[in-house]
């Protein structure tokens, strides 16, 4: 495994805070049951790519996700970009390419973080490295022109040494007129508790003419006042133009992360703290997306050991519900909190619904008790039959890790063409990381 990249996987196996789980909306069903694994492809740990996360899908059921190993001047390789391709026999072995292995140099990125697609097939991401003070970039894979031939990057940003403009960049998100908007977990211009480092929102603008350079805004700096800290998931739109976003932390350091909202007013971007989460509830919200009805749902992924955690501390899924009159303040209710048993621990990534109502996605721990096993878990919460009532959770399955020829410490779940996709950061034949399918019966 890279260096550097090694080292942010053990503190988030040891924190718990592993970024990226991407979900997409389901078919309805009954609540399920248990579900069937499939190790489609395992990693090893070498120049081949090591934690792989990230996935995402295009229209044909391919799969591309991001990993260690390569190549470049990172010990143990800076990362890749790989495609996993199925097979045209069902049963037979997919096969992994790597689509673009990145050297760690003054031009190029280091430890990529997020991909993203396009209408037109690029793949759009970030690199938590690289660059001449190893700051991190913002990139762009291109599709060949011939079935053959290779993937081209381009890299479109280059975060620059002084940090005031953020650093370690960790996701993206298209908003209009083709501008990508994304966050880094340090770097800005607030003071605070870490020393100007606590994150930023930007906005990169596409050139007027092709080959220009794209355009950094920052729109927000995190750390003054009562403000969060360090970024974290993916941020999302409302219909109108307003963004929303999560932090770890808050600057007061007695607080266990915020959900956020910058609204744009002349030119001018504007933060409002929709809800602090308290220490003494479940903490450092993650994830989030829109609810019908204008709520917001979201995954807290708690706090604690790598082999344990504590009463609310284990993480659960929350909604925050709209004021019903202007000035009011948001309502959060914590759907359901993890135990660190058999129904995991530390959710993390995004989640997804269901016609039905019930939600998706994973534990970053947890597992059987008897024999022990921690190596996390799929689940499914399940609506009440009764306004105010308990959502109940179903485990889908639970990860046995590397000795039973499984995953360990699931990333990312999407769903594609009626089954579930996902990748383990560890575990596998070789202990490199899986990609794995669930079916879900």
């Amino acid at each position: 495994m890279p260096g550097k990249r090694f080292s942010d996987l053990c503190t988030r196996r040891a924190a718990v805070m592993l970024a990226l789980i991407i979900l997409v909306a389901v078919s309805a069903r009954a609540p399920a049951q248990a579900a069937g694994e499939k190790i489609l492809y395992s990693f090893q740990q070498s120049g081949t790519g090591a934690g792989p996360e990230g996935l995402v899908a295009d229209k044909d059921g391919n799969l591309y996700g991001l990993s260690g190993g390569g190549a470049g001047n990172c010990f143990g390789g800076c990362g890749i970009v790989f495609e996993l391709t199925p097979p045209a026999i069902e049963g037979d072995a997919w096969t992994e390419s790597t689509l673009y292995a990145f050297d760690g140099g003054d031009a190029d990125g280091a430890y990529p973080s997020s991909i993203i697609f396009d209408q037109q097939g690029n793949l759009y991401g970030t690199t938590s490295g690289g660059g001449p003070q190893d700051r991190g970039t913002v990139f762009r894979l291109s599709p060949p022109a011939t079935p053959a031939g290779a993937w081209s990057e381009t890299v479109l940003y280059i975060f620059p040494a002084n940090g005031n403009r953020g650093a370690d960049p960790r996701s993206l998100v298209f908003g209009p007129n083709g501008a990508l908007y994304g966050t880094t977990q340090l770097g800005g211009t607030s003071s605070c508790i870490y020393a100007s480092d606590c994150g930023v929102v930007f906005s990169l603008k596409p050139p007027a003419e092709p080959g220009g350079s794209w355009t950094e805004s920052v729109l927000h700096s995190f750390g003054s006042g009562n403000d969060g800290l360090r970024p974290v998931s993916s941020l999302i739109f409302d219909s109108a133009g307003a963004l929303y976003g999560t932090t770890l932390g808050a600057s007061s350091g007695q607080a266990g992360g915020t959900v956020f909202q910058l609204v744009k007013n002349e030119g001018k971007w504007t933060e409002n703290i929709l809800f602090t989460f308290p220490l003494g509830g479940i903490t450092n919200p993650e994830y989030i997306r829109f609810g019908s009805a204008g709520q917001i749902y979201g995954v807290a992924s708690g706090a604690g050991g790598a082999d344990h955690c504590f009463p609310a501390k284990c993480g659960g899924i929350f909604e925050l519900t709209p004021p019903s009159s202007p000035g009011e303040s948001w309502t959060e209710t914590t759907l359901y909190a993890f135990t660190g048993a058999g129904d995991g621990a530390y959710p993390s990534g995004h989640i997804s619904f269901d016609k039905a109502g019930n939600i998706y996605g994973i534990a970053l721990r947890g597992g059987l008790k008897e024999p022990k096993i921690d190596f996390g878990t799929a689940f499914e919460l399940s609506p009440p039959a009764t306004s105010g009532g308990p959502w109940t959770e179903t485990t889908l399955h639970h990860f046995r890790g590397f000795a039973r020829n499984d995953g360990e410490l699931p990333t990312d779940l999407i769903f594609v063409k009626g089954k579930f996709y996902g990748t383990t950061n560890f575990g596998g034949a070789d202990e490199g990381g899986t990609v794995f399918r669930l079916v879900v019966h």
